[in-house]
């Protein structure tokens, strides 16, 4: 019984330490969910019926790179991103403390992906990648382009959407940086020039990461105790 013990005890430690540091965040508060919502009756993994909030997602939507790729948004399902809506000009005059915090510290953003939306109506060989140019390797940030009234929809009907329950919008100040989960949905909004925002909206991707694994890991042992019984 006592060696039974013991090996549970083992078999669980790395789950349990894994749980603490994920949900144990010391903010309070952390990455909420912007845009509409509404309550919707669902299902638990036990079978229990529930009231949930459903939250607003980011439809899908098709693009072409500057590389002459086509990008097809749900690529990005299951994978945390940010994405900018600021022109090149201001990408490389005034994102100064992102690049240099991405090149000093770019394992801190090792957990999202970046999409850089380019309004224009062609590239050609002289069109900057703005990726490379701050140092995000080509497996990380996409560079994406379509007209300006095609980029200016996106991004107010897409990503800047009203929040019915804040009496300000969230991006009343400078926000070039939007924060989307793995689920498509709105977390954050962050001003890039400033080192503090920057180290918010990390401190905001871990916080994402672990909480959906952890709750993931939490609801697949749930899962499993359910089909043993």
């Amino acid at each position: 019984m006592k060696k039974a013990l013991v090996l549970l005890t083992i078999l669980l430690l790395p789950s349990l330490i894994y749980l603490f540091f994920a949900f144990g965040t010391p903010r309070v508060k952390r990455a909420p969910f912007f845009g509409p919502r509404e309550a919707v009756t669902t299902t638990d993994s036990l079978g229990n019926s529930k009231t949930d909030t459903s939250y607003y997602t980011i439809p899908a939507f098709r693009l072409q790179t500057t590389e002459g790729r086509n990008f097809d948004s749900q690529r990005l399902n299951g994978k945390l991103y940010v994405a900018c809506f600021a022109n090149v000009d201001t990408i490389r005059r005034k994102f100064i403390e992102f690049a240099r915090d991405y090149k000093i510290n770019h394992g801190s953003y090792a957990l999202a992906r970046f999409v850089f939306f380019h309004p224009t109506d062609s590239v050609d060989a002289n069109t900057i990648d703005i990726g490379k140019e701050l140092g995000i390797g080509a497996d990380t940030a996409y560079m994406v382009y379509a007209s300006q009234q095609v980029i200016d929809s996106l991004r107010d009907n897409f990503y800047f959407v009203k929040t019915p329950s804040l009496k300000n919008d969230p991006w009343f100040s400078k926000a070039d940086f939007v924060l989307v989960d793995r689920q498509s949905r709105i977390r954050g909004y962050y001003d890039p020039r400033l080192v503090i925002r920057l180290k918010e909206m990390k401190e905001d991707m871990g916080h994402i990461t672990f909480r959906d694994e952890g709750a993931e890991m939490v609801k697949g042992m749930e899962v499993e105790q359910k089909r043993k019984k």
